[in-house]
């Protein structure tokens, strides 16, 4: 039982035991973050009473008991420098962090990854995700899915508690009896996970919880799962702080990103050219076809691409910019790469796509009033004038410390609780299907 800052209270039930009396409140099955309270911080709703006027108490940032934890990371790349994305960063990020606080903390990744963990590899390093050449037929999911549950079973009995950080739907299926945090990096359109969730014979885990990378991505899958927390990325952000050395350039941006279609750099691109600025691109090119056919035929002498920098190079590259260019074509789960900018102090001009809002708030950049080069590039001069030391204060609270420690007290609730007892089960997902058009409302560049 817990309790309320007002002295209501949080019941947790057995399974085989009666569901509590209303009390007259109202139960929601949401929880949510709140960056501009101190980023990370997690404000729970699900599973407590709640009644007017009652806010619950933040989660104590006690010292955690060491923990042998299993972090699933994903199979397409190796979790190792210069990082694929956001993805594989976070990934490196929870696994050194938590090694260094003194856990025993076991990879499960792609060979090749980089970590203070220890490795245990999922899939080997020249493993291709996708179909074969002169295949029609993509065997490779199927592949690395049966890898990561035979790499599971091998080391599930030497851990307490799993961090999924994978996008994989074994989790789902194969580890109902194991603690489990599953932190969600995608909007809830994610194909092989949404089809097993909404099979109306899935039941989560009972000590499975879920935590979304924004309140906007929390909210989003809360509408298919039962308990949905949500922390808010980090970064260190020492390694990302305003360089002395740096001057950012007049009438010159900067974009960073994987380089695929739905990151919207052709967007970027024409924007700069309409306001008359200057543009450096930085990235891995993970679609050949499209690098060679759409972004290659519109570099010049003022649209440049300058390769995919490693970490220690990317804060010089984002400060040399007086305006980071963020254009994500999807509802945009968080935004790793936007921050990393705006700890710098260079400031944003970026589409109204899914979690932005959350990130530049009202000093870290200026939202484009609607999706199109013209919307970005009246985005551009606007964003240049704002106070680059007010950009960068404007993030500091989404640091990896908060972070590491959010997850951390999470991995040990569900780690020690009774495996009896489970939070009430306050409100069952609604698991509509008009999904698709409740993110068209939230994410109108399509």
């Amino acid at each position: 039982m817990g309790i309320l800052a007002d002295g209501g209270l949080v019941a947790t039930i057995r399974r085989d035991g009666p569901r509590p009396a209303d009390h007259g409140g109202r139960r929601t099955g949401r929880w949510h973050c709140d960056p501009w309270m101190g980023a990370n911080m997690m404000w729970p709703t699900a599973g407590f009473i709640d009644q007017p006027g009652h806010r619950p108490i933040a989660r104590s940032m006690a010292t955690v008991p060491p923990l042998r934890i299993a972090i699933l990371g994903h199979f397409r790349h190796a979790i190792a420098e210069p990082f694929q994305g956001g993805l594989e960063a976070h990934t490196a990020l929870l696994a050194d962090e938590l090694t260094r606080r003194g856990h025993d903390v076991t990879l499960l990744a792609k060979e090749g990854s980089v970590t203070a963990a220890r490795l245990r590899p999922i899939v080997p390093a020249g493993f291709h995700y996708g179909p074969l050449p002169g295949e029609t037929i993509d065997r490779s999911e199927m592949m690395a899915d049966a890898a990561l549950l035979e790499a599971i079973h091998e080391v599930e009995d030497e851990v307490d508690v799993v961090l999924n950080n994978s996008l994989s739907k074994v989790p789902y299926l194969h580890l109902a009896d194991r603690p489990m945090l599953t932190a969600l990096h995608t909007p809830a359109s994610l194909e092989r996970v949404v089809e097993v969730i909404a099979a109306t014979d899935w039941r989560p885990g009972h000590r499975h919880v879920w935590a979304g990378v924004s309140r906007t991505t929390s909210r989003d899958w809360a509408r298919w799962l039962p308990d949905v927390r949500c922390i808010t990325n980090g970064i260190d952000l020492a390694r990302w702080a305003p360089r002395p050395d740096v001057t950012a350039r007049p009438q010159h941006a900067v974009w960073s990103g994987r380089i695929t279609p739905e990151k919207g750099l052709v967007l970027a691109i024409e924007a700069a050219q309409l306001a008359g600025w200057s543009l450096s691109i930085s990235g891995p090119v993970a679609d050949p076809v499209y690098f060679a056919e759409q972004i290659a035929p519109r570099l010049d002498e003022k649209i440049r691409y300058v390769g995919h920098l490693r970490h220690t190079e990317l804060p010089a590259f984002l400060q040399s910019g007086s305006v980071y260019l963020f254009t994500p074509m999807w509802p945009e789960p968080f935004g790793l790469a936007l921050v990393e900018a705006l700890a710098g102090g260079t400031p944003a001009a970026v589409l109204p796509q899914g979690a932005v809002a959350e990130i530049v708030g009202r000093r870290g950049g200026v939202i484009a009033a609607g999706c199109t080069a013209v919307d970005l590039a009246a985005a551009l001069p606007r964003a240049a004038e704002l106070d680059r030391r007010a950009v960068a204060a404007s993030v500091a609270g989404f640091s990896k410390t908060a972070m590491v420690s959010a997850y951390e007290q999470v991995l040990a609730e569900i780690a020690t609780v009774d495996s009896d007892l489970i939070p009430v089960p306050v409100s069952a997902p609604s698991r509509s299907h008009e999904r698709t058009t409740d993110r068209e409302k939230e994410s109108p560049c399509r």
